[in-house]
């Protein structure tokens, strides 16, 4: 077969025309990148850098800490140490980690072209907070408890008192 016949093998001779006369091997060895363009060599993954999860963190946070002031059915839960537990205390890990890491940002010295924008995570973390502290704050006193029996007797007057104590005695 000529290389009539074959086009993609008189192409790929083609292709090597302006290297000269070496081996694809060779050319490809001797060519080097332009002295203005860097050659692409693969550096792996980068970290990422802090001012990322602050900002992150603190716009998660408020976004939680919004939707716990709009709904007030969510402003409470249940744990086994208290029956209404403010959800706004739980948020707060997010704008916490966000001051954490946006004072990584701050404070490194490799980071320092990164600054303002690890400030706009610390802002929102503030933001954040101060949203927590209003939610907290303008909670109405709980009355959700019923009255014990203890609390009952403790408002009770001595004769009361003396009546109760014998009427549980008959009852054994």
């Amino acid at each position: 077969m000529t290389a009539e016949e074959r086009p993609d093998e008189a192409k790929a001779d083609e292709d090597w025309v302006h290297v000269g006369d070496a081996p694809p091997a060779e050319a490809a060895r001797d060519s080097a990148p332009p002295p203005d363009e860097e050659p692409k060599v693969y550096e792996g993954r980068k970290p990422v850098p802090p001012w990322k999860y602050s900002l992150n963190l603190g716009v998660i946070g408020l976004i939680l800490m919004a939707a716990v002031y709009v709904f007030p059915e969510v402003r409470h839960f249940e744990t086994p140490w208290d029956p209404a537990f403010p959800t706004a205390f739980v948020l707060l890990v997010f704008p916490v980690l966000s001051v954490l890491w946006g004072l990584i940002g701050v404070i490194g010295k490799q980071f320092a072209g990164d600054r303002g924008k690890a400030f706009a995570g610390l802002v929102f973390a503030a933001v954040t907070f101060a949203l927590a502290y209003l939610i907290v704050s303008n909670e109405p006193p709980r009355t959700d408890n019923p009255p014990t029996p203890a609390d009952e007797r403790l408002q009770m007057t001595p004769e009361e008192l003396q009546e109760w104590r014998s009427e549980k005695l008959r009852q054994r």
